[in-house]
Order: structure tokens, then C-alpha cells, then sequence
């Protein structure tokens, strides 16, 4: 039993260990904007005065370079009330907050969303923004002749229109460029309760991010919470599968897997990297099943035979193999069956 647990346990661990040394060498993406896009209602915000468009400059005193320095803060005073200096405008304003615990994130929390400019980060290879001479730095400034200031109205005039040409304005070392961009179409995950795949436009950028440098300690916290992160949501994903709640379109075999690292591949090596993890984490839970060949299937053997103390015949364990194999090349062929359909639809 151990020795089959091997190979999906060495799966978990690199998934682990690519985050951890990824997050080291490369260090963590901050949003270097510390303005606020959204208040939560009647949150403690709202309640102490914050509002959309502030842009908070320091808590206690302590000056803010990025956003997650706010929620190192709130975890450090543990609900203590703090004292935050902000921009409203022209003016700076004192306002005193008592954070609240929130059960679902387990965190404590005032009730703000971050602003995200809209600045470019990076831009994918082969794409309609690189091919219309897009650059990392860049930054939006109007869409059809109408002025967008964060990302996600940059995305708002962008997803919804794939294949019908835009024109962009935008600035970037001290000059102004215009080019007309035809948004591409693209697979993007819907919102609402039954998850599904949709079609939307995609120009091939990505939010602008700052690079912070962490210690070796805080890329352990870091890529385990990245590691948690991801499995809880392949778990969420197989629990709404099998519930009704996602679309059998969103599953991919080998060769959505293909055109997946091949997109990777031009979004950036970093991107790859964390392709891995994410597949190897996919690879360990699926060989879990606990059918034959798949090592969760001789799991289950071995657990049988530890609690009945009796070896399975070797009838039994052939007729059980050559099911699992049946099974197996049934859900290939299914696989790519999708995987075809999903690539020429």
C-alpha cells in the first residue's frame, strides 16, 4: 500500500515544492495600487467612511507600497481598530477602523476590493495585443473613444466582443499609440451557479503586478497556502462535476492539455512552471481512483486484504483489471472525444 501511495505522494510534492521554490526565486506579484474599487456594504468600511476611489496611503503611521501590505497589517493587530491615512481627492483624511473576523476566509477583514489600473503586465506571444505592438508597462487609456481607468473596465469592453475590432489608445514611454486590436475568442469559465465554458474575447494580456522578494520562510507559507489553494478547488471542481453543477465541456484530456502548455509556453516560462504543479497535482488525485490500473485501485487491494486478512483470487483480481481497463479506454476515447469537440467548436 505504501508503495503504490509512492508515485501520486512524490506528484503531491513536487505540485508543493514547484510553488515554494517558484515563489522563492521569482518572489510573490503585488498590485502596486493601494486605491479601493469596491466597499462592501455595511462593511466596517463603510461604516468608518471609506470610499471607491480612496487610495489609502499609510495604517498607524506605516506607509504602504502594495495592497497585501494591508492585509499583513489586519493580521498582525488581530482586530485591533487602526488609524488610516487616505486620499480622497485633493485631501487627506484620518479615518479609525475596527476590522471584523470573517468565518468563511478565516481572516480578518474591513470590507475593501483593490483597484487594479489599467496597466499592462505581461502580454502574451503570437497575440492580438503583441502583434499591434502591446509591451508590458503600457497602460489603457480608451476603448472605442471611451476612457477606461481600471482593469476591470478594460476587461468589461473586452470579453464580451471577440472577433469585432477595437480601437485602443494607449501610453507608454512617454508616448501615445493607437491600433485597431481584434479581440480573439477564447474558452473562459462562466459565472452563476452551474460552472460552464464560454466564449469570450481575449486581446492576450494580463493585470499589471509588482515583483516582491520574500524570505525562504514566508515562500513555504506562500506555496503551501498556492499548493491548498489549488487542490481545494480541483476537489470543488470534481464535487460540482459529479453534482450536475459544471458542464462535462470543462473537462480537458491530452490534447487540451497540449494546447494548454503550448499557451504557457507563450505567456511566459513562469507560467509554465505552475502548469506543472497544477498538472502533477491533476495526475496524483487521478490516479487515486480507486479502480484498476490506477495505484488507488491496488490501494483498495491491499486495503481489503489488511482487513480481511485474505488475499483476493487471482480470478477476482483479473476480472476486476480487465474491468478497470475497460473502463479505463472508455473514458479515454471519451475524453478525446471532447477534446476534439471542444477544439473545433
Amino acid at each position: 500500500m505504501s508503495v503504490v501511495l509512492a508515485g501520486p505522494a512524490m506528484n503531491f510534492i513536487l505540485a508543493l515544492l514547484v510553488y515554494i521554490v517558484s515563489l522563492y526565486v521569482e518572489g510573490i506579484y503585488v498590485n502596486p495600487s493601494t486605491a479601493i474599487q469596491e466597499v462592501e456594504r455595511d462593511g466596517p468600511a463603510e461604516q468608518a467612511g471609506l470610499r471607491v476611489a480612496d487610495t489609502i496611503l499609510s495604517i498607524d503611521g506605516e506607509r504602504l507600497a502594495y495592497w497585501g501590505q494591508i492585509e499583513k497589517i489586519l493580521v498582525a493587530k488581530k482586530g485591533e481598530s487602526s488609524r488610516y491615512t487616505v486620499l480622497r481627492g485633493a485631501d487627506t483624511v484620518s479615518i479609525e477602523i475596527r476590522p471584523r473576523y470573517d468565518e468563511e476566509s478565516e481572516a480578518w477583514r474591513i470590507g475593501i476590493v483593490s483597484q487594479l489600473p489599467a496597466r499592462i503586465g505581461d502580454v502574451k506571444k503570437e497575440s492580438p495585443a503583441a502583434r499591434a505592438g502591446l509591451r508590458t508597462g503600457a497602460t489603457i487609456l480608451s476603448i472605442n473613444d471611451t476612457i477606461v481607468a481600471t482593469y476591470a473596465e478594460l476587461e468589461d469592453r473586452i470579453l464580451p466582443r471577440p472577433g469585432r475590432p477595437m480601437k485602443f489608445v494607449w501610453v507608454y514611454g512617454g508616448k501615445t499609440y493607437t491600433s485597431v486590436i481584434t479581440p480573439a475568442s477564447g474558452d473562459a469559465a462562466s459565472e452563476g451557479e452551474r460552472l460552464d465554458v464560454v466564449k469570450v474575447g481575449q486581446i492576450g494580456i494580463s493585470p499589471y503586478y509588482e515583483k516582491v522578494r520574500i524570505s525562504p520562510g514566508e515562500a513555504v507559507v506562500y506555496g503551501s497556502r498556492a499548493f491548498a489553494n489549488l487542490f481545494s478547488s480541483i476537489i470543488d471542481f470534481l464535487g460540482k462535476l459529479l453534482s450536475g453543477h459544471a458542464t462535462i465541456r470543462a473537462v480537458g484530456g491530452p490534447l487540451r492539455v497540449g494546447v494548454m502548455a503550448g499557451d504557457m509556453i507563450r505567456w511566459g516560462f513562469n507560467y509554465l512552471i505552475y502548469f506543472l504543479a497544477f498538472f502533477s497535482l491533476n495526475l496524483a488525485i487521478f490516479n487515486l481512483l480507486p479502480i484498476l490500473p490506477f495505484d488507488g485501485g491496488h490501494f483498495v487491494l491491499g486495503l481489503i486484504e489488511l482487513v480481511t486478512r485474505r488475499k483476493l483470487g487471482n480470478r477476482v483480481q483479473t476480472v476486476l483489471t480487465q474491468a478497470g481497463f475497460v473502463i479505463l479506454i472508455v473514458l479515454m476515447v471519451f475524453v478525446l472525444s471532447l477534446d476534439i469537440f471542444n477544439l473545433v467548436r
